[in-house]
């Protein structure tokens, strides 16, 4: 059987969102931003919102639909994206779908990476909902914080070393998978060890393996103001039997912002 490994990075991992120097992520805290009178509730996770822009920010929307009868509807629906409220655009988006209350997502799909798409007119209501709670509250307050982000700089061994961390059980039964991490890069470009984690994986065996692939990762660093910066990064790697199912193409780095008040 051959194995493919694949390393997620794409063209905007080196243009994510450094912030100054930070100690720790803050925990997640949902925002709730509008309720249906169907049950469904749209929120954005606090821990994600960072603004890129005048108008632009990056963040995770969740939404959470009432639990029914048909076993096909997903329980949650997470949105990371880049929004431009001036302008009624997206970029960036990746949907993950999770059922019941399961860490870890069923399934993955990915928008265009670095591309301004117009907002459907279908989805225009809940974008201005989450523009308006975004533009009247504290994430128009934040910073602007963009100016250059890290860049992946050993990308060849780092997917050598994860063709070596396959688990060999997975490999064996053609399993593919993805994990997503969050770590800090700290301004001389390597991975802050104590502070990698898995915070989504499509199997436990992944997730211990794309931690230990992580460790040995050096980055080009974040800058700002023209100085090295630490900064937290989100970041998808994916292990594909030859035949598999494609992976999510795209995640946007997100830095963690400053605490939501």
């Amino acid at each position: 059987m051959i194995v493919r490994t694949s390393l997620l990075l794409a063209a905007a991992l080196a243009g994510a969102a450094p912030l100054a120097a930070q100690d720790a992520p803050h925990p997640r805290r949902l925002l709730q931003v509008v309720a249906s009178p169907a049950g469904i509730v749209l929120s954005l996770d606090s821990a994600t919102i960072a603004r890129t822009g005048d108008s632009t920010f990056v963040l995770d929307a969740v939404y959470r639909f009432p639990r029914g009868t048909d076993p096909r509807v997903p329980d949650r629906r997470e949105e990371a994206q880049e929004m431009n409220c001036a302008r009624t655009q997206l970029r960036g988006r990746r949907t993950a779908f999770f059922f019941g209350d399961a860490e870890e997502p069923t399934a993955i799909e990915s928008g265009a990476p670095r591309v301004w798409l117009p907002v459907d007119d279908g989805e225009l209501p809940l974008f201005q909902a989450i523009c308006d709670f975004l533009l009247g509250g504290f994430a128009a307050r934040l910073p602007i914080t963009v100016e250059e982000g890290p860049e992946l700089a050993n990308a060849q061994a780092v997917v050598r070393a994860l063709s070596r961390a396959y688990p060999p059980l997975l490999r064996d039964a053609g399993q593919g998978g993805t994990v997503v991490l969050r770590f800090r890069v700290v301004a001389d470009g390597t991975v802050d060890t104590a502070t990698v984690q898995a915070i989504s994986a499509t199997h436990r065996g992944f997730a211990e393996a794309a931690r230990r692939v992580a460790l040995g990762m050096r980055f080009h660093p974040a800058r700002l103001n023209g100085v090295a910066v630490p900064v937290w990064v989100t970041l998808p790697l994916s292990f594909l039997t030859q035949g598999g199912p494609l992976p999510a193409d795209f995640v946007f780095p997100l830095p963690t912002p400053p605490r939501a008040p």
